[in-house]
């Protein structure tokens, strides 16, 4: 991408925003264990036992190192995922059912959204694109190593 972000420079084209998207999934054990592994990084205060369901949405912004004005978007969605699959099928009465159900499987998950936040006015500067582009991953690394960090 950032090969593409450099191609992209010395065209005639603006931008008035950039964004980074990924989705991580770790396999853990148990819910137990995914709880126990992803409470440090959401800084989650209280105690997780038998929490079934954790999803935490969270946008710290930070301003650019690139461009004063520039907002970046840390958009982060935490999670424990249960993961059990299975076939649809019709009994005689048409009445769908879910059958042929796998164990479950678990995961922490993070949804990851960097991106230039909507109200820069006007184009990205191109002189920058490719510091601003570089500045999505580096945040985005951050979140992935140290969690929700301010």
């Amino acid at each position: 991408m950032r090969k593409w972000v450099e191609t992209v420079v010395g065209m005639d084209v603006e931008f008035l925003r950039l964004a980074l998207g990924a989705t991580m999934y770790y396999p853990v054990a148990d819910l137990a264990t995914g709880n126990e592994l992803i409470a440090p990084y959401i800084r989650f205060p209280g105690n997780l036992e038998g929490v079934r369901d954790i999803l935490l949405q969270i946008n710290r912004p930070r301003i650019s190192k690139c461009e004063a004005a520039l907002s970046i978007n840390r958009l982060a969605k935490w999670g424990v995922a249960t993961v059990v699959s299975g076939k649809l099928q019709p009994n005689v009465a048409g009445v769908l059912s879910l059958v042929d159900l796998s164990p479950p499987q678990f995961a922490c998950t993070l949804e990851l959204d960097i991106n230039t936040a909507a109200e820069y006015s006007g184009p990205l500067p191109n002189d920058k694109l490719v510091c601003i582009f570089g500045e999505l991953f580096e945040l985005a690394e951050e979140i992935v190593s140290k969690g929700d960090v301010p």
